[in-house]
């Protein structure tokens, strides 16, 4: 597996501050908040990308950890307790995800290296390629049958040219189709969400979704997905009392109980700049892991490195944080 992406114990711990909170009035928790509206402890994905270019500035991931402190420091005192921690991060734990078409044979669409199971940087790559050909982004992520997509556009341009234009119209919706299911095996939905949810997401919420998904179906938090796990079709959310608890251990530096703002200060800066380290490398280096699998230098150089300007590529900042 893959060290740079690796779910290390850090990672796992600053999960819980690694999303974005409506913006608010760190001393004043509910200054800014727009009424009844939810924010990161019920829906972990809120937009970080604001510019939606694909990519997580330092700017806008310095700008995020500004807002996000005051919502989990519910009462507003300048400290996050265990017990608001814990409040925060188990609101949306337990919660079984809508069904979605994962089975043994997709299965091998997806494992790479053919080795029965799925790393977090597999599993990253192939929802990012789902992401890509959904949004008809295909001719730079997509690792599958280029000559089935020639084909089919061959035979929807074809039949427009012979003027059956039902057919083309056919031809289309098809491939529309085969790229929805595609993308449901990866972004989270809740039982109330469908498709038709998918609509206008941004990458950079699909990328968020499918972190919850990765770590949903990852039962056993040993940063792999199996065949049996990847097969499970509506898994629940790991994130209960035990998991939230330990990660606020890790987060808590001086065991005093509440995490403060300079410790909070402290883990999101080694957390962007762990993140920001990873996407480098990713971008610098080639080769292969120890069992013959594409490394994420590999497989993340096809414009998926970090860059100076644009920041860090947004499924690699949501996969590595989460």
């Amino acid at each position: 597996m893959n060290n740079l992406l690796k779910k290390t114990a850090f990672a796992a711990a600053v999960s819980g501050l690694a999303f974005a909170a409506h913006a608010q009035d760190t001393t004043n928790p509910t200054a800014n908040a727009t009424p009844n509206s939810p924010g990161y402890c019920d829906t972990p994905w809120h937009s970080i990308d604001g510019n939606d270019d694909g990519f997580v500035s330092k700017s806008e991931a310095t700008g995020m950890m500004e807002t996000r402190f005051g919502e989990l420091d519910a009462d507003g005192n300048g400290e996050i307790t265990k017990t608001e921690y814990v409040d925060c991060m188990t609101r949306t734990g337990g919660q079984t995800a809508a069904e979605a078409d994962r089975n043994k044979e997709n299965f091998a669409e997806v494992d790479a290296n053919a080795n029965g199971e799925l790393d977090r940087e597999e599993f990253r790559q192939a929802a990012k390629e789902a992401w890509d050909r959904n949004s008809g982004d295909i001719s730079t992520q997509m690792k599958g049958d280029d000559t089935t997509t020639t084909a089919a556009s061959e035979t929807r341009d074809d039949a427009a040219m012979r003027g059956d234009q039902e057919q083309a119209a056919a031809s289309a919706q098809g491939e529309e189709s085969d790229a929805v299911l595609v993308l449901r095996r990866y972004v989270w939905l809740t039982p109330d969400e469908d498709e038709t949810t998918l609509s206008g997401m941004s990458e950079d919420e699909a990328a968020a979704r499918s972190a919850v998904t990765f770590n949903a179906l990852d039962k056993n938090n040993d940063d792999i997905v199996d065949t049996a796990e990847w097969s499970e079709r509506s898994p629940q959310s790991g994130m209960n009392e035990d998991w939230a608890s330990a990660n606020f251990d890790k987060l808590d530096g001086d065991a005093s109980g509440s995490i403060t703002r300079d410790e909070y200060d402290q883990a999101q800066s080694r957390m962007l700049d762990e993140t920001t380290t990873a996407s480098t490398t990713a971008g610098s280096s080639g080769g292969s892991n120890d069992d013959g699998s594409a490394s994420t230098a590999e497989a993340s150089s096809n414009g998926e490195a970090y860059n100076d300007d644009s920041g860090i590529p947004v499924y690699i900042y949501r996969f590595h944080t989460f």
